[in-house]
């Protein structure tokens, strides 16, 4: 199993920022100038258009966030006709997030799994119950920083697959060798 890590300590008392407010707003707004569909979900708002109006929404709204002045988190996942959109500032302490990234680089290493460390977290990949174990201490160890965390887990598990932590990379770079 393969799997990529994000765990962020969040300030349990601050709740939702006037910043997010304001751009979840600009998004809904936005869709509905438009002529798009959206939907206000707990951690996330989805739009439904078509791509070229996606990407206006998506860029305007990463402007409107980096004028807050503060470091801020944006997930953004693009389906054909639809994307989904969370998007926070960090008021996170960088040691605080650097602890919770090593720990499951450290867990990881304990029990022999393959790992990357990336921008924004850790790509561990080995057996299902070292993974979910580390994935839930993880997200626990970020927990009690604050009271408050913002867990993301993406998987690509194939079975009988392994080394796909370099083989998924390796597979990109000789595709692009050849179109060059």
């Amino acid at each position: 199993m393969l799997g990529k890590i994000f765990s962020l300590p969040l300030d349990k008392e601050k709740g939702l920022s006037k910043d997010v407010a304001l751009a979840v707003n600009y998004i809904r707004q936005e869709a509905t100038r438009r002529g798009m569909k959206s939907e206000l979900y707990s951690m996330d708002t989805e739009i439904v258009g078509n791509r070229s109006d996606i990407r206006e929404v998506l860029n305007k709204t990463d402007e409107l966030m980096r004028k807050s002045g503060k470091s801020i988190y944006t997930s953004i996942t693009l389906y054909d006709d639809s994307a989904r959109i969370s998007t926070f500032p960090l008021d996170k302490k960088e040691s605080e997030y650097n602890e919770v990234i090593n720990y499951a680089i450290e867990e990881a290493e304990k029990v022999g799994m393959k790992y990357r460390k990336t921008e924004f977290g850790v790509e561990i990949e080995g057996d299902d119950n070292n993974f979910w174990r580390i994935v839930r201490e993880t997200h626990e160890k970020s927990r009690n920083y604050k009271g408050r965390a913002y867990t993301v887990i993406t998987i690509d598990d194939r079975e009988g697959k392994t080394n796909a932590i370099t083989e998924k990379v390796e597979s990109i770079e000789r595709i692009l060798e050849k179109s060059e």
